[in-house]
């Protein structure tokens, strides 16, 4: 696919520009409908038989207009009004080799912009900078022949300035002649290419071009020929892919392959030349390609007609899915209320288990409690122990006792034991109840919201 052609358009959010379908014209076509009753000879262009090919009617830009290099005179000017434009418009065949020449207004017609104000953030650097940046890679990738340097659209001379304009606008119209005066050019061509904002531009302002006053009005201009420049290209019909497989799917493909036909077999017939069996043959490939893509679409449709009628067949004959839902449902709905009634089984138990547990924490601290009240004690007794004059008899005694009190230790011990198992064991249950409870509950939860019982989130 060709890299120029792009759905849309990459225009600035304060540009000036207007859309498209504003600019374009009445559409001048250059191809005969293909079920007019005309004979064959009628879809030929008309031709004066003693007149050059250069002596045509002035051609018309792409949108309707004569281009500002045909109208240097004056009383050619005053002499068209919009219907002479709207009765005699028409469309050279002969594109120049850079894109089809862009038109003007008739200078001297009233302006639809009269105190029009500029809405763009002219003296606000960023803005600025974005147009510095944009203007001079369009200059930089378009061959302009000048010097570029950071300085040139920041603080540009007048010259500087109008060696800009100039390339800038050739683009539009490589043929423009300028007068003497280039502040009249400027805003001659301004007001013929419709600039929004002209009335903002004086001769002064073109005087003194890098001003800090008048600099940013005459950026900002630049920035909006450089995005209309942009916008022709993207209009200029040289830029269409002939073998784009999309375009060949367009409403616009009988048109564009008659317009590339008749661009090429015209200049022949002008010169009294027999068209070649090449265009003839390309022009009948080119819909031999687009009958074939059509009998494979409608191939592809009729298979997918015969699927949907095997569908349509499959469900008419088999129990209707609206009978097998309901069944579903009445099944889902007395599973919602099992499930309901097992949740509070399961809550109950899991309060009792709760419960239990408090209890048996509660036993544990009595028990950890006791066990360092037995342990102070011994500490005290053997404090005593240490401080006594003792016989073999004491000794034998004492140690009677202290096996006494590690028989009594080791029976609390092992309580305490039993107890902390206990609790472990509680724990546990307790674990496998909650994880128990959870998977019921999604499960709920999932039904649930298959029936609509309960909403998402």
């Amino acid at each position: 696919m060709n890299p120029r052609r792009r759905t849309t358009m990459n225009i600035g959010d304060g540009s000036g520009i207007p859309q498209p379908s504003l600019l374009r014209g009445p559409r001048a076509s250059m191809v005969p409908s293909m079920f007019s009753q005309a004979p064959p000879s009628a879809m030929k262009p008309p031709r004066k038989p003693d007149a050059p090919m250069g002596a045509q009617t002035p051609a018309r830009g792409l949108f309707g207009n004569p281009p500002m290099s045909n109208m240097r005179n004056p009383a050619r000017l005053t002499a068209q009004t919009p219907m002479t434009n709207r009765v005699n418009r028409r469309v050279s065949v002969f594109a120049s080799s850079r894109r089809t020449t862009m038109s003007l207004a008739v200078p001297g017609t009233v302006s639809r912009n009269n105190g029009v104000k500029d809405p763009r953030p002219l003296k606000d650097r960023s803005f600025q900078s974005k147009a510095q940046q944009r203007i001079m890679n369009y200059l930089s990738t378009h061959g302009y022949p000048g010097v570029l340097a950071p300085k040139t659209l920041a603080t540009p001379t007048v010259k500087d300035f109008q060696n800009i304009f100039k390339f800038l606008y050739a683009q539009l119209d490589p043929r423009y002649a300028y007068m003497k005066k280039i502040e009249e050019d400027v805003l001659l061509i301004l007001r013929g290419i419709f600039y929004p904002y002209v009335n903002n531009i004086s001769k002064s302002h073109i005087y003194s071009a890098g001003s800090l006053s008048t600099w940013p009005g005459l950026l900002a201009m630049l920035l909006w020929l450089v995005e209309l420049i942009e916008c022709v290209d993207e209009m200029n019909p040289q830029n269409v892919d002939f073998n784009d497989p999309s375009f060949k799917d367009s409403v616009q493909f009988v048109d564009r392959v008659f317009f590339d036909y008749l661009a090429q077999a015209y200049p022949l017939w002008l010169d009294s030349g027999d068209e070649p069996a090449e265009l003839e043959d390309y022009l009948a490939n080119q819909f031999e390609q687009k009958n074939a893509s059509l009998i494979q679409e409608t191939t592809e449709i009729e298979r997918q007609l015969a699927n949907a009628k095997a569908e349509l067949d499959a469900l008419v004959s088999n129990e209707s899915p609206l009978v097998l839902l309901e069944r579903e449902r009445i099944e889902l709905i007395s599973d919602k209320e099992k499930f309901d009634i097992y949740i509070q089984r399961l809550e109950s138990k899991q309060q009792r288990m709760t419960d239990y547990v408090a209890t048996q924490k509660q036993q544990q601290d009595a028990a950890q409690f006791e066990q360092l009240a037995l342990e102070k004690e011994k500490a005290e007794v053997q404090e005593i122990v240490d401080a006594q004059q003792i016989s073999t008899e004491d000794v034998d005694r004492m140690n009677s006792e202290r096996n006494q009190l590690l028989d009594t230790l080791k029976g609390v011990q092992e309580k305490q034991q039993e107890a902390m198992q206990g609790v472990w064991d509680k724990e546990l249950k307790l674990q496998r109840v909650l994880d128990d409870i959870e998977s019921q509950a999604q499960e709920y939860t999932s039904k649930a919201l298959k029936l609509g019982l309960i909403g998402t989130r």
